[in-house]
């Protein structure tokens, strides 16, 4: 059963490439008319008392595995979207501890705008909304980072790849020095830079919550 699973999304990943995010949008909002729902729930009802038809049997069948290669298909256009449903929000946040995952700025200390859902890897580069391809940032930072996937290396010139929030460490990239976040990696140095980490303004704001007690947290 995997592998026929498996040959199906397969086959179904051409499709879902072929969609804009218009009509990926359309597609994951396609539901059955009441009519079908109705006609639904009676076979499920007859199916649970053992009383189907044969001929009915078949038109449950095919009606299940119909819904089964339309949520594969809305599954995938989700992904082309860019939707992202209350529930993966929350796991993002949940995981985030409410903090941005690049300057690590708490949500309750930065609360004028609630913190967007940043894609690490930008959507109009391929990446998914998946969680693994998902981080809170605070606006500062969502801002200067754009759909960027690199930076200059201040201290080299050299290209380096922006900091990953699920695939690398923080404290391998990053240290804090009263208020300034400095990068020990080309990776931490291009990403302080290209996310305008310490903007005075923000150095400033860190500075009054680290007399407050309420940063780094």
């Amino acid at each position: 059963m995997a592998t026929v699973h498996s040959a199906l999304t397969d086959l179904l990943d051409p499709l879902g490439d072929c969609m804009t995010p218009e009509v990926a949008r359309k597609v994951v909002q396609l539901r059955a008319s009441a009519d079908a729902n109705s006609r639904m729930q009676l076979l499920a009802s007859k199916s649970t008392a053992g009383t189907l038809t044969e001929d009915e049997r078949e038109e449950y069948e095919a009606c299940v595995s119909a819904g089964t290669f339309i949520a594969i298909l809305q599954a995938k256009a989700r992904r082309r979207s860019g939707l992202m449903d209350a529930r993966l929000r929350a796991q993002v946040r949940d995981r985030a501890g409410g903090r941005c995952e690049y300057c690590r700025i708490h949500e309750d200390d930065d609360p004028f705008f609630t913190f967007p859902i940043d894609h690490v890897i930008a959507q109009q580069h391929g990446g998914a909304t998946t969680l693994d391809n998902l981080c809170l940032s605070c606006f500062r930072c969502n801002a200067h980072k754009g759909p960027n996937l690199a930076s200059v290396d201040p201290a080299t010139a050299m290209t380096a790849q922006l900091f990953h929030p699920r695939r690398d460490s923080w404290d391998e990239h990053f240290q804090w020095d009263g208020p300034v976040l400095v990068g020990n990696t080309p990776t931490g140095r291009a990403t302080i830079r290209c996310l305008a980490i310490n903007h005075p303004d923000a150095v400033i704001l860190r500075e009054l919550l680290i007399a407050e007690g309420r940063f780094p947290g």
